[in-house]
């Protein structure tokens, strides 16, 4: 959007119409536009094109034109699905009149992807995102603050689209960058810590995420003022993963401050919609189950009239009021706010997304509290399937000491299975497998990482990856003797050395093979390792 609003504007103010009646229309649709009349500049921006389609034609640069207006005007009012064929359009005309590396291209490229971003319909979007960096790099160099934001628009889609991985190679490479071209005091470095932050959150790395949004909210406050939306996106960040965490007092305080400054705004519903669902689950967690309700039904209705029903947002709020009454035990209620959940989560998302397995994961839950066991059984090997291969994903770029952090701050999904387990008198051989299985699994992940790297190094023919492995050995071997030693007699301090080895640790992981199936433990080969009087016993906790 960026790009593309400074070129509009540009555009509708140089035209030159020489048609009076096109150049009225476009000076009033400027006038609107500056008044922020976003919806009573879209019938003029209409009738602007249809005139110049008819004095000008449909392939030329006056259409063209009042195409990008009016596809930026649908954006500024939450319409992407109406943006989409407007900018497509506007794209193969630019092409044809002056190719694509150019600034107009480029920037029709970035509202696409945000089109597309805000439909969640992260496919579409990643292929323009892909061609705005190319062409950023091409046109500015990577020194550049257009290149540092096709990096950070990407980065953030990946990590939309749970590929971490990416993800971070490109934040961090944003980062760098930024540093020297923004200055680590501006908003699009700001941007830059947020997308950190949400990234860390999701793969459950809770310390990194906080520092990366406590930074951005100090530079957010200096640049922005705390009566911005910017600063007000990332206190409910940071509620999040206050939340996340269990301090529900500091969560809150932040989300109604955010509330507050996003229903002042006015203009920012879905924004205003998110923070006021965040808010929900917080007083359902504390027991102000009335309070939540009532604000899941604005919600609700915030986002059916902005996104409609068929969108993953308004399919949110379904399983978030589903969660609520189950909370309440209006068991009835709750299956069929969470069925209508799973359904429109399976078709947007599909049937492998973690949101289409958390919502599988209550339904499960409610069964197990109505007794429907072999109905909570079906939905929760369904989720847990889907979780683990989640799991694995996330583990291939984790290092050991994130995967623990991992593991300890996403526990629920053992306590479910271990819950069932306990509760139901008839266990399945398929249920009492599977959960053995999932615990041999994470016990794997968290402990076989070092081994696993130690034997691709030794059987790849890349000699820089071979020193790096070194490298880290005898960081990890320093910090072992640090370890050793009284905190008095410490020679070297362990938080650098520590961070020196997750940086060596990650950069090796990355490019390494993924996930390896070979650790993976099935109940049946554990059996024939066993005598004929032993038996393997796991001790576990759950609720």
């Amino acid at each position: 959007m960026r790009a593309c609003l400074f070129i509009i504007l540009k555009i509708l103010t140089t035209s030159g119409l020489p048609a009076q009646s096109v150049t009225d229309i476009n000076e009033q649709i400027l006038t609107l536009y500056r008044q922020k009349n976003y919806e009573a500049a879209i019938p003029l921006a209409k009738q602007a094109r249809e005139k110049a389609r008819t004095e000008y034609g449909d392939t030329s640069s006056m259409y063209l034109t009042t195409v990008e207006s009016l596809a930026l005007l649908y954006n500024f009012t939450n319409r992407p699905a109406l943006s989409i064929p407007l900018y497509r359009e506007a794209a193969v005309l630019i092409r044809r009149k002056m190719g694509e590396n150019n600034e107009r291209y480029l920037s029709t490229q970035i509202s696409l992807g945000m089109a597309w971003s805000d439909l969640e319909n992260y496919k579409e979007a990643e292929p323009c995102f892909s061609r705005a960096k190319e062409i950023s790099l091409q046109l500015y160099g990577e020194k550049s603050s257009e290149y540092i934001s096709s990096l950070t628009d990407l980065a953030d889609l990946y990590s939309k689209m749970n590929q971490y991985a990416r993800s971070e190679t490109l934040f961090l490479e944003a980062q760098t960058l930024g540093k020297t071209v923004e200055g680590e005091n501006t908003t699009a470095y700001a941007n830059i810590l947020n997308g950190l932050g949400i990234l860390y959150y999701s793969i459950g790395q809770y310390d990194k995420a906080e520092k990366y949004y406590l930074q951005t909210m100090a530079i957010r406050k200096t640049e922005d003022g705390e009566n911005s939306p910017a600063f007000a996106a990332v206190q409910n960040n940071l509620a999040v993963l206050y939340a996340k965490k269990g301090d529900y007092t500091r969560a809150e305080k932040l989300y109604r401050n955010a509330a507050e400054t996003e229903k002042k705004k006015g203009d920012i519903p879905a924004s205003y919609a998110n923070t006021l669902c965040n808010l929900a689950i917080i007083c359902a967690r504390t027991g102000r189950y009335d309070e939540a309700a009532k604000m899941y039904e604005e919600v609700k209705g915030i986002r059916k009239q902005v996104f409609g029903e068929y969108h993953p947002r308004y399919a949110a709020t379904l399983h978030e009021m589903g969660a609520l009454y189950l909370r309440m035990g209006a068991y009835e209620k709750a299956d069929t706010l969470l069925q209508q959940a799973r359904d429109k989560r399976k078709t947007l998302l599909g049937d492998q997304h973690p949101d289409y397995a958390n919502t599988l994961r209550n339904l499960a839950t409610l069964y197990t509290s109505t007794g429907r066991y072999e109905q909570a059984e079906e939905n929760l090997l369904r989720s847990t399937a889907i979780e683990t291969r989640y799991l694995e994903n996330i583990f291939t770029i984790l290092s050991e000491k994130e995967k623990e952090n991992y593991l300890a701050n996403n526990i629920s999904l053992v306590e479910a299975n271990n819950s069932l387990l306990f509760l139901q008198a008839n266990k399945s051989p398929a249920l009492v497998k599977n959960n053995l299985e999932l615990q041999l699994l994470l016990k794997a992940l968290a402990l076989t990482q070092s081994r696993r790297m130690r034997e691709q190094v030794a059987a790849s023919p890349d000699s820089t990856l071979r020193l790096r492995f070194r490298q880290w050995e005898i960081i990890k071997k320093n910090l072992a003797v640090q370890y050793s030693t009284p905190l008095l007699a410490r020679k070297l301090k362990t938080d650098s050395l520590e961070a020196a080895a997750e940086k060596l640790e990650k950069e090796l992981v990355r490019n390494l093979s993924g996930f390896d199936a070979s650790i993976q433990l099935p109940v049946e080969k554990l059996q024939a390792q066993l005598d004929k009087d032993e038996a393997a016993n796991k001790f576990v906790s759950f609720y």
